[in-house]
C-alpha cells in the first residue's frame, strides 16, 4: 500500500508509479490511494473527497 493522498495529485501519480515498476520487478502487488477521502487522518486533514476514475487514466 502507498498513500501518498498528501502530495498534489501528479506527484502522487509518479511516486505510485516509481512505488509499482519496483515491486513488479519483485513480484509484489501494490495498492495506491490517489484519491482522498474526507476527514482527518494522521496529519491530513481534507474538506472534501475526490476519487480518482480509473476509466479517465491513461
Amino acid at each position: 500500500m502507498i498513500d501518498g493522498s498528501s502530495l498534489p495529485y501528479e506527484e502522487n501519480v509518479a511516486l505510485a508509479r516509481k512505488v509499482t515498476k519496483y515491486a513488479h520487478r519483485h513480484g509484489v502487488s501494490v495498492e495506491a490511494e490517489l484519491g482522498v477521502l474526507a476527514g482527518v487522518e494522521d496529519d491530513v486533514f481534507a474538506m472534501n473527497s475526490s476519487y480518482t476514475n480509473p476509466m479517465l487514466s491513461s
